[in-house]
């Protein structure tokens, strides 16, 4: 069900994107398809977790799962928006096995292409919908435009903390709920909206979102250090290497001097010392414990998700089926 939900939002997704771009220049068109791998049909695609999830509550909360195509399409388009302009300012040359856009056109127009993507999944989200009332669309605008700005928000704080030498890890904890959470989070949440839910019911949707958003992210943070390169397309030294700050790091520099030494000195690292202060996180178990906190914060989500996703349908098992798989 989720293989043929996602083959047919993909489908639906590139030619409501595509149908917006030829109206405008053939060049932007150009740009937006090579970004979203539909230039070529061998290359890798994104996984589309936060559409899939956004169609699939709507479903299983008892609407057409139709109703949520548009919002799906405009998350998706933030979404990759905000990879965009990441990707320039974290100086990333690679996105999904090739160049990333500001690599492959210049970072001007990467730039002016994901401001575009912005301004088009607004657009997308507020499009005639006669099954949709007018209040219903101002709250869900309202909606979009809230968790864009707590995206925006994250990305601030992460953009701070690299000039940071010591950050909290509630500080960590606190950016990852925006920048990473806060997307899970909307597509819950306009679920419930889509439903007519009651507003106690809509911040539990939120909290589902959260908790499975910050669990993704932890989780990223120990393959960063721990995964396997050949089954993530990551490097497992990058993180290290250009100090970043990850839920390990940050809880290693408390205790193992190489880490807290990392941070202060400005020294570039070789793969000697990488693998040095890999070995040392370790021996601190701080991979354990990275794991265990991404496991805690899905425990909390599927336990929320059980106690408001009650009638059983398909809907409901692909959706708990991509909570399960996003935390492995």
């Amino acid at each position: 069900m989720i293989d043929e939900l996602r083959n047919s939002f993909e489908s639906k997704f590139e030619a409501e994107l595509m149908a917006q771009c030829s109206q405008i220049e053939p060049g932007l068109m150009e740009m937006v398809r090579y970004h979203f791998g539909w230039h070529d049909e061998q290359v890798q695609r994104g996984k589309r977790l936060r559409p899939l999830i956004l169609l699939l509550a709507t479903s299983a909360l008892g609407c057409p799962i139709d109703r949520g195509l548009n919002p799906a399409i405009a998350l998706e388009t933030f979404h990759n928006f905000t990879l965009v302009h990441d990707d320039i300012q974290d100086k990333g040359e690679l996105r999904q096995g090739r160049l990333a856009m500001w690599k492959r056109f210049g970072m001007e127009q990467a730039i002016n292409t994901g401001d575009f993507m912005a301004y088009l999944a607004f657009k997308i989200m507020n499009k005639p919908n006669q099954e949709i009332s007018p209040e219903l669309h101002l709250n869900l605008s309202r909606s979009f435009v809230s968790g864009g700005m707590d995206v925006m928000r994250g990305q601030h704080l992460d953009i701070l903390f690299e000039k940071e030498t010591h950050i909290e890890l509630e500080e960590y904890l606190t950016m990852i709920k925006y920048k990473t959470a806060r997307l899970f989070s909307i597509a819950f949440e306009i679920a419930g909206l889509l439903n007519g839910v009651s507003e106690e019911k809509i911040n539990i949707l939120r909290a589902i979102g959260t908790e499975i958003g910050i669990a993704f992210q932890i989780q990223d943070d120990y393959l960063g250090i721990w995964g396997d390169s050949h089954l993530t397309g990551k490097s497992t030294s990058t993180d290290i290497k250009t100090r970043k700050k990850t839920y390990p790091l940050i809880l290693g520099q408390y205790t193992i001097p190489e880490i807290q030494e990392c941070f202060t000195d400005t020294t570039p690292l070789d793969d000697l010392s990488v693998q040095k202060m890999t070995t040392a996180l370790s021996d601190a178990e701080v991979d354990k414990k990275t794991l265990n906190l991404a496991l805690s914060y899905k425990k909390n989500a599927l336990s929320h998700f059980e106690k408001t996703f009650t009638k059983e349908s398909e809907a409901k098992k692909g959706l708990r089926n991509i909570l399960d798989k996003m935390i492995k």
